[in-house]
């Protein structure tokens, strides 16, 4: 058994990994990460999440319910649904979540500044990201963000037999919510990459954009992650090369 496994036997606080995001004494005012990383949970972090997540879901379903009442076609929404459900509730808690520092509370339910309140299935997981869970995560993205679009434009298509007897309305309407999906997907990941990934605690994520020197400064001060990340052949740089 590993030392950041048995661990959790011995210590019975909210902090069983004694991880500093979820310390409330630690000494924040003078690390070398302060206000560089998101390391500790707030409203204001979440809604900077939540909003353009929530803006680019619900352009999405209503383009493809658009799709349903326009072709009787159900069935890419229920895909899309089962999809959402199966990644978000338990296959991208496994592969993402369960490795970063916010999962590390002890608890149900997980305490996060994105997927905040969903249950946690699996235990806590201090090592780096596997390829596997990095390769599956990308794709599982690219399902997610081009999915709709794709349901959409097949809207665009079966409307354009139909322009000589129902009009260009729905042509158009189709068009503009196609674009306006687009759009708000391509607003939601320039979020994420520009002002989310950069400051994320969740190093191993392949989005991550966090430099090196703050990754091995925030392992520093958490010897379970920096033991099981070093097990994992992660080399900490020097103190003297940073």
């Amino acid at each position: 058994m590993n030392s950041y496994d048995s661990f959790t036997v011995e210590n019975k606080s909210i902090n069983p990994y004694t991880i500093c995001t979820w310390d409330d004494e630690a000494d924040c005012a003078n690390c070398e990460n302060k206000d560089a990383l998101a390391c500790k949970w707030s409203a204001e972090g979440l809604l900077g999440f939540i909003i353009p997540a929530l803006a680019a879901i619900a352009i999405a379903v209503f383009g493809m319910v658009l799709v349903g009442l326009l072709t009787r076609a159900w069935w890419p929404m229920i895909a899309f649904g089962a999809f959402c459900v199966f990644f978000f509730v338990f296959f991208e808690i496994r592969i993402l979540c369960s490795h970063c520092p916010y999962y590390a509370r002890k608890g149900f339910i997980l305490h996060c500044l994105a997927n905040h309140g969903i249950v946690k299935l699996w235990r806590y997981h201090p090592e780096p990201m596997n390829r596997f869970e990095k390769i599956a995560l990308i794709v599982c993205f690219l399902i997610f963000g081009l999915f709709p679009v794709g349901v959409e434009v097949y809207g665009l298509w079966y409307t354009i037999p139909g322009i000589s007897t129902i009009g260009m309305w729905p042509l158009l309407a189709m068009a503009g919510i196609t674009g306006a999906t687009l759009a708000s997907i391509a607003a939601f990941f320039t979020v994420l990459v520009t002002y989310i990934c950069p400051r994320c605690v969740n190093f191993s994520c392949p989005f991550n954009r966090v430099k090196k020197d703050k990754v091995d400064a925030y392992l520093r001060r958490n010897p379970v992650m920096r033991e099981a990340w070093e097990n994992k052949g992660y080399k900490l740089s020097k103190l003297d090369e940073i």
